[in-house]
């Protein structure tokens, strides 16, 4: 019984630091993962690839980008159903190109892509904080993503929208 004990002990002290270095190395790949998702959304917004932005979008930020702009158009004489509204930024054509244009009026890409200092945040399985920290700012900016169908996805929504707090 105390040969038994002795050697699971041995044994744990030998696989314990394995399992650290699993873990490490785990973790590693999903900070990569998730920086690489954050960084291909900016670089596709930049190049005004409308439809990979889209697709790069947590659902809640899709939905929410979609029913605002159908409360924007139905103060409008123009007037688009939620359906035709979601269809145009699936196809990055239309509406979402409208609605891009004036995101990047307002907001420049290379801001986070080659003025900013990327660190990652809190890490878990699915969910992860980018702080961005621009050049002339003191406090980063946080980029909240998610693991939605086993992809890392941006929380535009979650992460900017004051009235919509995650």
């Amino acid at each position: 019984m105390k040969n038994k004990l002795l050697a699971i002990i041995m044994a744990f002290c030998l696989l314990a630091p394995l399992a650290d270095f699993a873990f490490a190395q785990t973790n590693g790949r999903e900070t990569d993962a998730v920086l690489v998702a954050a960084e291909t959304f900016f670089v596709k917004l930049k190049a005004k690839e409308y439809k990979t932005v889209w697709e790069f979008l947590t659902k809640k930020s899709q939905e929410t980008i979609v029913k605002d702009t159908y409360k924007s158009f139905s103060k409008t004489v123009v007037k688009h159903s939620r359906e035709e509204i979601a269809a145009d930024f699936r196809r990055g054509e239309g509406v979402a190109g409208e609605y891009w244009q004036g995101y990047l009026s307002v907001f420049d890409p290379d801001l986070a892509l080659n003025q900013s200092a990327w660190s990652i945040g809190t890490l878990r399985k699915e969910r992860a904080e980018i702080r961005l920290l621009y050049k002339k700012a003191k406090e980063p900016a946080v980029l909240r993503m998610s693991m939605e169908k086993g992809r890392w996805k941006v929380g535009l929504v979650e992460s900017f929208w004051s009235r919509n707090p995650d």
